[in-house]
């Protein structure tokens, strides 16, 4: 179990370092079978994200009882999306500031993402955080529309890995939150830029 833990752990780190969540926001979660007990494995709430141990990472079942730990206030979020979409193993939900303001605005992010970007963004109307609103409409628009990554109006982003390994998901999911957020640096640059190359044209 700690091993999964660590994995939990180290993702927050990796986000924080990247200035992609605050030091006390957005959390992760994988999901692994334990003794033949499914459960999620949840970042811990109120904890520094970039100190926290994995011993402190909280365990879940997907029915929303605790086996331990003080698991995330976003935890309705997780549950609910292993809840409705069965593939997916690790769920991510970071703090984007330029994704989540440009796909507000209503600038498609894919194109600017790259090839190796294989999914869909879908956008999902603002709700409290914490919320089963929030939870139940994010899981909706995800199993909707397919897509991997869905932007919450004035919050954030929400990614999820797949496979059967909960390490490959985990980083793929990590991955698809830094994609998007490159591509909304890439589209902001081409916007502020655009006008100067018409200039010298």
């Amino acid at each position: 179990m700690r091993q999964y833990a660590r994995l939990v752990a180290e993702a927050m780190k990796r986000l924080y370092e990247k200035n992609l969540i605050e030091l006390k926001g957005g959390n992760a979660s994988i999901r692994v079978n334990i003794g033949g007990l499914e459960v999620i494995l949840i970042t811990p709430s109120g904890r520094a994200k970039d100190k926290i141990n994995p011993d402190e990472v909280a365990a879940m079942t997907l029915d929303g009882n605790v086996v331990y730990g003080r698991p995330s206030s976003e935890y309705r979020l997780h549950l609910e999306v292993y809840r409705r979409i069965g593939r997916a193993r690790a769920v991510v939900h970071a703090h984007n500031p330029l994704a989540t303001v440009l796909a507000e605005s209503g600038l498609p992010l894919e194109p600017f993402a790259g090839e190796a970007f294989n999914t869909c963004i879908t956008m999902v109307e603002y709700h409290p955080a914490g919320t089963a609103e929030l939870a139940r409409a994010v899981a909706d628009r995800l199993a909707s529309s397919g897509c991997r990554v869905a932007v919450m109006e004035r919050h954030g982003i929400v990614s999820i890995g797949e496979g059967a390994d909960p390490e490959k998901a985990l980083l793929d999911a990590i991955e698809l939150v830094e994609a998007v957020e490159l591509a909304a640096f890439r589209a902001l640059t081409l916007l502020v830029s655009a006008p100067l190359l018409l200039y010298r044209g």
